[in-house]
């Protein structure tokens, strides 16, 4: 199965590759001082940028680290591992930034063709099935109605193996078929595919890091929680749990936007009542990614459309010499739901499943299990977002800036479809620059 010609066009709708070059902008008159909510890809960024152009700085950030969803291990492996995000899909504006930092990425093809159990067979890609259900919806794309990809699916073929396939197809939409958009997947087909690049000697967490924290990190107060945000008169009070007061002439909110639906964040004036209502219908779920460790690499090839999780790919690099094999998941669904259920018994049913695949090599192998859990992180509490049926429109009516004051980024706020990924975070971050 080739990942870059079905995936990236029916399943990971937050990696698409259809971005405008955003440039180095300064803000349109001069402001004094600013201060950003949050130290991931977007804070840091729009951070690093603002302080480029002459402005004071200062980003509150809720954890003791900067990086947000991006975030590494260096004890797992033999070599640190991302925990969130991992690859740059493109040449967009990440890959451009690491370039411009003289950072090595090489194409990974590693995962381009994966082995696919479909009705008590081993496909070598998608069965026609799959195929021709994205045709219709392509087809239908202009007189769609907003439903959600499983009820669509339902009308199409209600079979269970092609409902199996369809969960399994929304793994890295980050969410399941009954919550996400039809005619978002009608929007997201149409677009380029892209390539999977990796970091040679660097993980993402060292690039982010390195390329945007190393400027901003003086200007991080970090284990600072923000709790309140008073736009009511000419410069903004920024409220922290500690009992501390900041204010400064404009306010950038980059927090993910579970922190503003649970009303972690409160705003004075109250938020209207469209915008609010908006950031409710932005859909963000809990999950996890897990990484399986074996003594030896005793795979050719890793496992789409599994029984207990999506799929189960290599996520090491090319120069990986510990002579170690690893399979790793982006566990979400009703998947993600097994696991917090009871995590001891979902890591049976992992090497269970494998060592069918496999011939009991799973089992023989296996070293350990690592789990980030992103859907109970502090401050997180999260994957990435996803859109919901019948709101397309929710992330232009969430973002729009509060009486000039106070401005929102973040890859949910990315109105362009790159929501979900880091480049969407760094073009969400450079949007409110702009505005800032």
């Amino acid at each position: 199965m080739n990942r870059h010609d079905f995936l990236r066009l029916a399943a990971s709708f937050g990696f698409g590759s259809l971005i405008s070059p955003f440039s180095a902008f300064t803000p349109k008159k001069k402001v004094q001082n600013v201060i950003v909510i949050g130290a991931g890809v977007s804070g840091l960024y729009l951070a690093k940028k603002l302080l480029e152009s002459g402005c004071e700085v200062t980003v509150l950030e809720a954890k003791n680290r900067l990086g947000g969803r991006v975030f590494q291990n260096d004890t797992f492996h033999d070599s640190p591992i991302d925990l969130g995000a991992q690859w740059v899909h493109g040449k967009n504006i990440a890959y451009r930034l690491a370039k411009k930092h003289d950072l090595r990425l090489y194409e990974d093809h590693k995962n381009d063709l994966l082995k696919v159990p479909f009705k008590q067979e081993m496909l070598s890609d998608l069965p026609p099935v799959a195929y021709d259900f994205i045709r219709r919806v392509q087809q239908q794309s202009k007189s769609l109605e907003d439903v959600s990809v499983y009820d669509f699916a339902k009308k199409y073929n209600d079979g269970a193996d092609f409902l199996h396939l369809l969960e399994n197809l929304m793994t890295d939409a980050a969410t399941s078929a009954q919550k996400f958009s039809v005619r978002e997947i009608s929007k997201m087909t149409s677009k380029l595919r892209t390539t999977d690049f990796q970091f040679d000697n660097a993980t993402m967490f060292g690039f982010v890091s390195q390329v945007l924290g190393e400027a901003v990190r003086p200007h991080i107060r970090f284990s600072t929680e923000a709790r309140a945000i008073d736009y009511n008169d000419k410069t903004v009070r920024v409220h922290t749990v500690g009992g501390q007061i900041f204010t400064a002439d404009k306010v950038a909110v980059t927090v993910p936007i579970t922190v503003l639906k649970t009303g972690a964040l409160v705003f004075s004036p109250a938020l209207p009542t469209e915008q609010a209502q908006a950031i409710q219908n932005i859909g963000m779920d809990k999950g996890l990614k897990l990484f399986l460790k074996f003594s030896e690499r005793f795979f050719e090839q890793g496992i789409f459309n599994g029984k207990n999780a999506g799929y189960f790919i290599d996520p090491t690099k090319r120069n990986d010499r510990s002579g170690k094999g690893m399979l790793a998941s982006l566990v979400m669904g009703k998947h993600a739901e097994a696991y917090y259920q009871d995590s001891e018994k979902a890591l049976e049913r992992y090497l269970a499943e494998l060592d069918g695949y496999f011939g009991g090599k799973a089992s023989q192998h296996f070293e350990g299990m690592l789990a980030q859990d992103w859907g109970h992180e502090p401050f997180i509490n999260g994957v990435y977002s996803y859109t919901m049926p019948g709101w397309q429109n929710a992330r232009t009516v969430a973002r729009q800036p509060l009486n000039n004051k106070v401005f929102f980024a973040g890859e949910a706020m990315n109105t362009r479809h790159n929501y979900g990924n880091v480049h969407g975070a760094m073009e969400s971050a450079a949007a409110t620059l702009k505005e800032i």
